[in-house]
């Protein structure tokens, strides 16, 4: 998930189980969608932006690629304000929190029972001091099963400079003794992916090296 909605100002809530959707804002994703997935099993795709609207804790997982930094839109921030509560546990006011929060929080609540969520975020949030009650609150509610840092030159495309991660987190209260996996990719790492996948399933996991790496 990204950003979007049906055609309109937010997503809405009619959701089918049993489907792939994607959200995004950007409506020059849409001929690339249509020629990317043909009719009849072309998953659904909205239109709008993801922050609003309401849409039910359905889905098993969900991916997505917030916008990292900056403010939501000031027209819609006081609904946000009134429908998330993650801003709240900052000092600073909803129109100084970081955008890919907000998506984080927007994210967690799509997620059924049980359903784990993929998301890229910078890796500020799990370092920054001044997140440090919305990653509290995050181990408070759900299970952090893995953490992966991202090379400089999965952006370079798109000239973003920030240093990322990727997050999988389980829509669960953490248990006993939960342990999260850490790693961290290079260049070679994304090479190959299915040798990357292999060695993650076989349990290979290293604190400070990509977990498919021997010691």
């Amino acid at each position: 998930m990204r950003r979007g909605g049906v055609p309109g100002r937010g997503a809405a809530a009619g959701v089918r189980g049993g489907g792939l959707y994607g959200l995004d804002v950007d409506r020059q994703l849409l001929p690339v969608w249509q020629a990317q997935f043909p009719p009849p099993t072309r998953p659904h795709l909205a239109l709008a932006d993801g922050l609003l609207g309401t849409m039910p804790a359905a889905f098993e997982v969900v991916v997505g690629n917030p916008p990292f930094g900056g403010s939501p839109d000031p027209a819609a921030l006081p609904d946000l304000m009134m429908a998330y509560h993650w801003w709240r546990l900052s000092r600073r006011g909803g129109g100084s929190f970081p955008r890919e929060l907000w998506f984080l929080e927007r994210s967690l609540r799509l997620l059924r029972p049980g359903g784990l969520l993929g998301l890229v975020l910078p890796e500020g949030f799990l370092a920054n001091k001044r997140w440090r009650p919305q990653r509290e609150e995050l181990l408070r509610t759900a299970q952090v099963e893995a953490v992966i840092g991202l090379p400089r030159s999965v952006f370079r495309g798109s000239r973003a400079a920030v240093k990322t991660c990727l997050i999988f987190v389980r829509q669960q209260a953490p248990a006993a003794g939960h342990v999260v996996r850490l790693a961290e990719l290079d260049d070679e790492d994304l090479l190959c992916p299915a040798a990357l996948i292999a060695a993650w399933d076989a349990g290979a996991v290293q604190a400070t090296e990509a977990p498919w790496r021997e010691a």
